[in-house]
């Protein structure tokens, strides 16, 4: 049985790929953001979900919170597990599928940040996830999602690419070299029947041709809000990015503060 493309997607050719997305300026931003938005005690038990290598799980760490960092590449876990204990903290990281989580009861609050959900085939299994996160919140506590802002990738995807003619996809192909002097090739796939988002990335590593997909069920917020009530997670704000600016149309993000009931 094939694998899907997050099983084999994080290693070290995302962390190669994604050099210039996440900055140190960004981690702290949300950093704050997260902080001011979530109002938690101090010793405030948070879930990582889709921790990745621990870019907010260890500073979060630092701060006084107890955090476990969940997510399914060991390769990045790994990494996590090593820079915390390079800064001396013990900090728990489990690896795990998202659908499956067996948390009760536990956290004040979980977080999912980096369009981190709607990875997989169909909505039921995004549901399974959001109703694992309800299980794993402490009554009252929070989830706290980050995801892509849908209406506005869609529009640049119709106003920078093309359609399609014989799918109807919406499509754009870029070239982009980075800060490590990597030329990434990028092709976007949008088919608005489904509200997949498929982006297949290649260059060219130490004379070696090397690619990846990613294929994200992208979501709008009416969407989302629905979702959450499904879940029994009550939507308390929305914002439209980090520096809490309130959602619209052209937003980067769509960022959903939700309660458990």
């Amino acid at each position: 049985m094939s694998k899907q493309w997050w099983e084999t997607l994080f290693d070290d050719k995302y962390l190669v790929t994604y050099v210039d997305r996440i900055t140190e300026e960004t981690t702290r931003t949300q950093l704050e953001f997260l902080k001011n938005s979530l109002h938690l005690p101090s010793e405030a038990a948070i879930l990582d979900l889709a921790c990745g290598y621990g870019r907010l799980s260890i500073p979060l760490a630092q701060e006084g919170y107890r955090v476990t960092g969940f997510d399914f590449s060991e390769y990045l876990l790994n990494i996590a597990q090593q820079k915390a204990k390079d800064v001396g903290l013990d900090v728990c990281f489990v690896k795990g599928d998202m659908r499956d989580l067996h948390f009760d009861n536990e956290f004040d609050a979980i977080i999912n940040i980096f369009t981190s959900f709607g990875y997989f085939e169909n909505v039921e299994d995004d549901l399974a996830v959001l109703r694992g996160v309800q299980r794993g919140l402490k009554d009252g506590g929070y989830f706290f999602m980050d995801f892509a802002n849908s209406a506005r990738k869609m529009s640049w995807l119709y106003e920078n690419g093309d359609i399609d003619q014989e799918t109807g996809e919406l499509v754009s192909e870029q070239s982009e070299t980075l800060s490590n002097g990597i030329t990434v090739n990028q092709v976007e796939r949008l088919d608005v029947g489904t509200l997949r988002w498929e982006m297949k990335r290649s260059w060219l590593e130490k004379g070696k041709e090397r690619s990846y997909r990613t294929n994200v069920r992208m979501y709008f917020l009416a969407e989302l809000r629905q979702l959450m009530k499904q879940s029994d997670l009550i939507v308390e704000q929305v914002f439209g990015d980090f520096d809490a600016s309130p959602y619209q149309a052209d937003s980067r993000r769509i960022l959903i503060l939700s309660r458990k009931r």
